[in-house]
């Protein structure tokens, strides 16, 4: 219902404090307030602040900007932070629940006690609520029923009372959770207030639907101000002094960054003369607070002061910020970091506007959003392109290998391919070292073998040119070659491929191509089912390295190193010992932070804790990984989505229940035959050979056997699976019928 403001009752409406009495007796809802200008909105949500404090409610201010309207979650993510040590403290049934709610609120997955380093890797104890800058630029697809738990546990705690302001500018994301909050809020203590400065199909939104029982609209007058800039834009902020034009300017170019420390720097004045003026300009509707710093009162007014002040002026407030930015934060991170970036961009600076660029690219890589990382690396190289210099030639082909290595990530190797020429082309052209090209003709090689193509002639003429001249060079192409003849079905030579090119790694100073080398031949003597034990061996020398690589980009070496570590225990049946293993690089890879290595590494720890008969751990990991799985959209065929298969189906097959672990199993069978993961296929086919064994039931224990063999599939497990294998092809042979029918 709607509510218009008697002037006369002064800025606290007695529908205000009957709203506050209810939340006092446990029973919240949904207030929209909108209509006046920005001034009178802002003061009247003041006034809800205080009479609230004055109750001893609990309350939060929040801001939705255009500036977050790309984050999830980007006008709550500081009111969810909250709910991290809340969660931490829960029952373990309720913080089973609840892990998933947090992570596809865009927050940093729960850890155990242990592992508090994944929530905050710095000395001193753990911030218990994130800044913005620290949260992962993941966007979530789907909502989660347990959000509204732990807001249920929290409001319970103490009544509390949410200001969103800006409400127009939520993004999907928190418009979609708020839907869904405001159902049940007359059950909550808990009042949510959405302030619009604008009265459009967003309040309308708001106003109508379900739940509206439980909403109030406060329409607010309008005071009278002959000078307020609320007309026409454009041609009023023309009319402005300079001073406050550039103040204006400052403002809208800082965004969220608009503190007055900081617009002081930049625009040289004393801070106590732009406190004065700032506060002038809020009086007079140009501004608004917007805590802890300044916004304009409207976009287009901030856009038409951009307008008046011209091009060149507003390039040299872009400067300016990132200067100052760069100063106050020597090491940014998240959106701050892309925030710095696109100052030196619109500045024309153009070598630190790349290098930030791409630093935020390796952020949104880091946390798995592979397209939001394209398009910054896409932005770092149009830049570098500008650059006619020596120096954008060099930042360019830095582009391409790194946009490379993204892409691979992201499945899509024939652009890899594309990106790695480029950067060959342009490393070629400058006469770069032989230790450098060889380093994109590699990564040609491994990007063609999984495109199905054939690299060897190319390895073959690059290691011709390197001759003996470069041992660096020629250990990356020798490299290179054995994960060639590894796919070719050549493991000897691929074993004998790889020791040569770790004898000349070692003759050199890269500690991480040493690591690369070991952990390649290492994976060579895995694939060809001998001495694991000297697999073992070229692992533990890598992992010498582990002070040289750390933190250094090479530090994810460490992952994969200690990964094969944990493999080649399991394939020597040390199943303990692989189990504590894969629960070490479980912690590293948390460590570093990347999405895609934890995915991965929770289900190869699953499969070794099932090994281990550690079922309820591996229960554990499995709802971990298929919540992360749901939240990116993992397809159906995608690696990890198969490993869950597989691991549930072991879990519930170690559990007695056989039923949920053929269902699982048919699901990864049919799932892996259709996107032609044949490795999956032939994994899924033992496992349920292996159950069929279990049963008793011969008949379908030799079908499964029968397809294994008729597809070529048992060439592509490991030495494990080829064991447990052979043991189910020797027990359906050794049968004697008798009159009850086929026995063992």
């Amino acid at each position: 219902m709607e509510q218009p403001l008697d002037p006369r009752e002064g800025p606290l409406s007695a529908g205000i404090r009957e709203v506050l009495d209810r939340l006092e007796e446990g029973s919240g809802s949904l207030l929209l307030v909108s209509g006046g200008d920005a001034a009178t909105r802002e003061e009247h949500l003041r006034s809800i602040e205080r009479e609230a404090r004055d109750r001893r409610l609990k309350v939060e201010r929040l801001r939705a900007s255009t500036f977050d309207q790309e984050v999830p979650f980007g006008a709550l993510l500081g009111w969810l932070a909250g709910m991290v040590p809340l969660a931490r403290q829960a029952p373990e049934e309720e913080r089973a629940a609840w892990i998933p709610s947090i992570a596809l609120a865009g927050l940093r997955a729960l850890d155990r006690p242990e592992d508090g380093e994944a929530v905050s890797s710095g000395a001193g104890p753990p911030d218990p609520r994130p800044s913005e800058d620290d949260l992962p630029p993941v966007p979530p697809e789907e909502m989660r029923v347990g959000v509204l738990g732990l807001v249920e546990s929290m409001v319970r705690q103490r009544r509390s009372v949410v200001a969103v302001s800006g409400a127009e500018h939520l993004d999907p994301s928190s418009r979609e959770w708020l839907l869904r909050l405001v159902p049940a809020l007359e059950a909550l203590p808990l009042v949510m207030v959405l302030e619009f400065s604008e009265e459009g199909d967003d309040l309308t939104f708001w106003r109508t639907g379900e739940g509206r029982k439980g909403r109030t609209w406060h329409r607010l007058p309008t005071p009278e101000r002959p000078s307020s800039p609320q007309g026409p834009v454009p041609s009023s902020a023309r009319t402005l002094p300079l001073d406050p034009l550039r103040i204006i300017g400052g403002v809208t170019v800082a965004g969220p960054d608009a503190r007055l420390e900081l617009l002081a720097e930049v625009l040289g004045m004393s801070r106590e003369k732009l406190r004065s003026e700032l506060r002038r300009q809020v009086s007079e509707g140009w501004l608004v607070e917007d805590p802890p710093g300044w916004a304009p009162a409207r976009r287009p007014l901030g856009e038409a002061a951009l307008r008046a002040l011209g091009p060149a002026a507003v390039a040299r407030l872009h400067h300016a910020l990132a200067e100052a930015l760069e100063r106050s934060n020597p090491q940014p991170r998240g959106k701050l970091l892309f925030r710095i970036g696109e100052h030196w961009e619109q500045a024309g600076v153009l070598s630190p506007g790349v290098e930030r660029l791409i630093e935020s690219a390796h952020e949104c890589e880091r946390w798995g959003a592979l397209e939001e990382g394209e398009r910054r690396f896409q932005r770092a190289l149009l830049l570098a392109q500008n650059d006619p210099s020596e120096r954008g030639r060099r930042q360019e082909e830095k582009v391409y290998d790194q946009l490379a290595s993204l892409r691979l990530r992201s499945e899509s190797p024939e652009k890899a391919t594309e990106a790695l020429r480029r950067a060959l082309g342009l490393a070629q052209a400058r006469g770069a070292p032989a230790r450098e090209w060889a380093t994109y003709v590699a990564g040609i090689a491994n990007a063609e073998i999984s495109l199905g193509a054939d690299p060897g002639p190319e390895l073959t003429s690059a290691l011709a040119r390197v001759g003996d001249r470069s041992p660096e060079a020629e250990a990356v192409l020798l490299r290179a070659h054995s994960l060639y003849l590894s796919t070719r079905g050549r493991p000897q030579e691929a074993v004998e491929v790889g020791e040569r090119a770790c004898e000349l790694a070692e003759r050199t100073q890269a500690a991480g191509l040493k690591v690369r080398c070991r952990s390649t031949v290492a994976n060579a003597y895995l694939f060809s089912g001998q001495s694991p034990e000297r697999a073992r061996l070229h692992l533990l020398r890598a992992l010498q390295f582990r002070r040289s690589i750390q933190g250094t980009p090479d530090q994810t070496l460490l992952i994969d190193a200690l990964d094969r570590l944990a493999l080649v225990e399991f394939n020597l049946r040390n199943y303990r010992a692989a189990f504590q293993r894969g629960e070490e690089t479980l912690r590293e890879g948390r460590r570093l932070g990347s999405r895609t290595s934890v995915m991965h590494l929770l289900g190869n720890v699953g499969e070794y804790a099932c090994a281990a008969q550690a079922y309820d751990r591996a229960a554990e990991l499995t709802l971990e990984l298929r919540t992360l799985c749901d939240r990116f959209g993992t397809p159906p065929a995608d690696d990890n989505r198969l490993q869950l298969l597989l691991v549930e189906a072991a879990v519930a097959a170690g559990r007695g229940d056989l039923k949920l672990a053929r269902e699982r199993l048919d699901e990864l069978v049919a799932a892996a035959e259709k996107g032609g993961v044949r490795y999956f296929l032939a994994q899924g086919l033992v496992a349920q050979a292996v159950l069929a064994d279990r049963a008793g039931d011969l008949s379908l224990l030799r079908s499964f056997l029968r397809r294994l063999r008729k597809e070529g599939l048992s060439k592509t497990l490991g030495a494990e699976n080829r064991a447990q294998l052979d043991a189910l092809e020797a027990k359906s042979r050794n049968v004697s019928p008798g009159p009850g029918g086929a026995k063992r």
